[in-house]
């Protein structure tokens, strides 16, 4: 088919022949490839689908045609940008925009857990999350996808309101190219806001609640979030929200509705969560400069602070872990055998909430602690976990501190038989031996518990000896 193609900068008019086979199509038009002329092969064209589409984009894509971002394209990256507006009976119907990179595939790929599919055998084993040379490679990769939105934003004027997998296309090298880029949102320098379209609820902040991208001016804070959702995915293979909630918020299922929750896995509402997927704990397998920065993105208050990191944050960070070698701190969750472990909390165990405790006792949450561990240490009774302020913090099973506690109070039982045979100063020097016996011991458990959760082979479920 032929189609009519003016450029809002220059102005001229350039007629060109598409194939008539579509590349792709959906609710808003079809895409097809440019077969003439020769210096457009390498690009196609949208066409829109009806009459409501047309008017509600005309002006959008021929003001984005006019005033694109300083940079559309780098050896790294290429924004599939509104070049040419396609003219039908005077009126827009369509735009004229670059390809893709060659053999680019979607983002979503490198989300699974393990590509099968035997043509991409090649992505497997650069992208292998079981090793360190494969998770440089994602980490590279968001480097890339960093700077190509930082660039994105460089002219101020834009902003993606539905940045999510499906509008990022990647190759095995890294290159990164936006697609869709006419769902963007745009800010005239005279005022005139052209929304964005509806974005998709897993990759939206939780502030999307009372705003909509399709009636408010969105600020860049909100790709920020969406931007930190698909980092998490590609090192981790699984998004930050997956896991099964519990008490006020058990009905909280799908994954917008815990996100507008602030149930992120590693966050003050991890109490919540009853049952977390085991990918959740590679989070603690990268530099905590990397962690530090989804801390950022993911709790609540950031979102009206405003302290996301920026797409030039995340690139600063990426790129300084690359260049100094990092290792990872752990084996990956994916290299682990899938060997099924079923694991009880034994009867005898117990469990501090200090955030109710210390509102209902207005007692020291330290004192608190000290005084429930000799009373349950005393009896026996094994520490599984504990939630100190609200967070919950697993704690190893002191058996040390235990076997600490036990030895003092034989030698005082043994102590109290003789109480009036004996002088006061023999008394005296079994409570002091007895107290230096159980810091020092105290201070031993600490240290192995410390030792057990960052060693490279601790289990993924924390057993109960």
């Amino acid at each position: 088919m032929h189609c009519l193609l003016y450029d809002p900068r220059s102005r001229k008019r350039e007629k060109a022949l598409l194939e008539d086979k579509a590349l792709a199509s959906g609710g808003e038009g079809s895409i097809h490839r440019v077969l003439y002329p020769d210096h457009l092969k390498r690009h196609c064209v949208k066409l829109f689908i009806s009459e409501r589409i047309i008017q509600r984009k005309k002006e959008k894509v021929f003001y984005m045609a006019q005033y694109p971002p300083l940079r559309t394209q780098d050896p790294n990256f290429l924004f599939c940008w509104p070049k040419m507006v396609v003219i039908k009976k005077k009126q827009i119907v369509g735009f004229l925009m670059p390809l893709a990179f060659e053999d680019s595939q979607h983002l979503e790929y490198l989300f699974l857990p393990k590509i099968e599919d035997p043509r991409y055998l090649e992505w497997q084993k650069k992208f292998n999350r079981n090793t360190e040379e494969g998770v440089k490679a994602r980490i590279g990769l968001c480097a890339n996808i960093a700077f190509a939105i930082h660039n994105f934003h460089s002219i101020g004027q834009y902003s993606m309101v539905d940045l999510n997998p499906n509008n990022i296309l990647v190759t095995i090298k890294g290159k990164v190219s936006l697609i869709d880029c006419d769902s963007v949102q745009v800010k005239a320098p005279n005022g005139r806001i052209y929304h964005g379209e509806m974005a998709m609820p897993d990759y939206i902040p939780p502030e999307s609640v009372y705003t909509r991208s399709s009636k408010n001016y969105i600020d860049h804070n909100w790709h920020r979030f969406s931007l930190a959702v698909i980092f998490y995915k590609i090192l981790y293979g699984i998004h930050p929200y997956a896991a099964t909630s519990s008490g006020v918020y058990a009905g909280a299922t799908s994954l917008g509705e815990k996100i507008q929750n602030g149930l992120f896995v590693h966050g003050k509402k991890r109490k919540y969560l009853t049952s977390i997927p085991g990918p959740h704990d590679d989070f603690f397998l990268l530099p905590s400069s990397i962690r530090r920065l989804f801390i950022r993105a993911f709790e609540t208050n950031n979102s009206i602070l405003g302290n996301r990191p920026s797409a030039d944050d995340w690139g600063a960070v990426l790129k300084r872990e690359l260049d100094h070698n990092f290792q990872l701190l752990g084996e990956s969750f994916y290299s682990r055998p899938r060997k099924v472990m079923k694991v009880e909390r034994p009867t005898r165990s117990f469990t501090i909430d200090w955030e109710v405790t210390t509102k209902q006792s207005g007692q020291n949450t330290s004192y608190l602690f000290w005084k429930e561990l000799f009373r349950q240490a005393a009896f026996g009774r094994a520490l599984y976990y504990v939630d100190i302020r609200g967070q919950q913090k697993y704690k190893f099973i002191f058996l040390l501190l235990i076997w600490a506690w036990t030895v003092p109070i034989l030698f005082w039982v043994f102590e109290a038989i003789h109480f009036f045979k004996t002088e006061y100063l023999t008394i005296g020097c079994a409570f002091l031996f007895a107290s230096v016996y159980f810091i020092i011991a105290y201070f031993i458990s600490l240290v192995s518990a410390v030792f057990f959760h960052f060693s490279k082979n601790h289990p993924r479920v924390k057993m109960i000896w």
